[in-house]
């Protein structure tokens, strides 16, 4: 069984920065990132295939496991 996946272009769409002044929002980003860095590795993917899979480019998951976005 396969999977069709369409790859979505990465753009810098306003709303999708965090606010430095949100505490509250850059905790949830950071626990959302380790905890998604985390899941990655505990099934043995690299980002490349991470990103691939979920139709993302490698930076978005790279930015988001760094807790950028």
């Amino acid at each position: 069984m396969t999977a069709d996946v369409e790859v979505v272009s990465e753009t810098d769409e306003p709303g999708w920065e965090v606010d430095p002044e949100d505490a509250w929002g850059v905790a949830v980003i950071a626990t959302v990132g380790r905890q998604l860095r985390l899941r990655r590795e505990a099934v043995g993917m690299r980002v490349p295939e991470f990103a691939k899979a979920g139709g993302y480019g490698e930076d978005l998951v790279y930015k988001i496991e760094g807790g950028a976005r």
